[in-house]
């Protein structure tokens, strides 16, 4: 039996760790905020390092599978995809002066 939601969830998922666990080895080799430098010189270092990147695999990891679901949001409607998202209905606009909620002619 083939699910195919699970395979999609699980790339999204797999593609989120990874730059999850690639933000973290950037962190630590251009030695922001001195973290490369701390995390060698404590002798729990490599805890530290290892908690860093489990946090930034499931925080990455969960907004590329949550980016992956918005984006199927329409998929089976006709048309071009995501056509009413990225592009809104033309609004007349107000006249020059005119403000939401302000009467320009009382004192």
């Amino acid at each position: 039996m083939r699910v195919p939601h699970i395979r999609f969830l699980l790339l999204h998922a797999l593609g989120g760790v990874a730059v999850g666990l690639g933000a973290t080895l950037l962190l630590v080799w251009l030695d922001v905020g001195r973290l490369g430098t701390l995390a060698a010189a404590s002798p729990e270092g490599s805890i530290a390092l290892a908690l860093l990147g489990f946090g930034f695999s499931v925080t990455f990891g969960s907004a590329a599978i949550g980016a992956a679901i918005m984006g199927e949001a329409g998929q089976d409607e006709p048309g071009p995809p995501r056509a009413r998202a990225l592009f809104p209905p033309k609004v007349a606009s107000a006249p020059a002066g005119f403000a939401a909620g302000f009467d320009h002619r009382s004192g």
